[in-house]
């Protein structure tokens, strides 16, 4: 926002990141100790994020893709899920145990992409050619 003359919308932006995160700091970290901490700097930059993007497409008049972001969420949330279900129900050495749980994780994470329509199973193709 600084780039487009509007330093006082970012300074209310940075303002209401700070105390989203300091109030939910205060209100989790004393229970979830670390966990808390981390979900507290996810969610104040999650909130940042959100009005930083609303007010550029008031000043800009531009458009922001919130639904491809949100099936984006909605399939990295079940990356976490299957990885967070699989870790402990897995009696294996650590290196192999998080091995199998980031493949199978990250296949969910795939399907869940493909099936909410994110990606097609051409791009899919196109960016396993590039990495493998």
């Amino acid at each position: 926002m600084l780039g487009i003359g509007k330093s006082k919308l970012n300074a209310k932006c940075l303002m209401l990141t700070a105390i989203v995160a300091l109030v939910v700091t205060v209100a989790l970290v004393p229970a979830f100790g670390i966990v808390g901490a981390a979900v507290a700097a996810t969610l104040s930059n999650v909130v940042m994020f959100i009005y930083a993007g609303w007010a550029v497409r008031k000043h800009l008049d531009s458009h922001v893709p919130y639904r491809a972001w949100l099936k984006s969420l909605v399939a990295g949330v079940l990356f976490l899920v299957v990885a967070y279900g699989l870790k402990g129900i897995l009696p294996l050495p650590a290196l192999l145990e998080a091995s199998i749980v980031c493949v199978v994780a990250g296949l969910a994470y795939v399907a869940a992409l493909l099936v909410l329509r994110a990606v097609t199973v051409g791009e899919i193709r196109k960016v396993v050619r590039i990495v493998f």
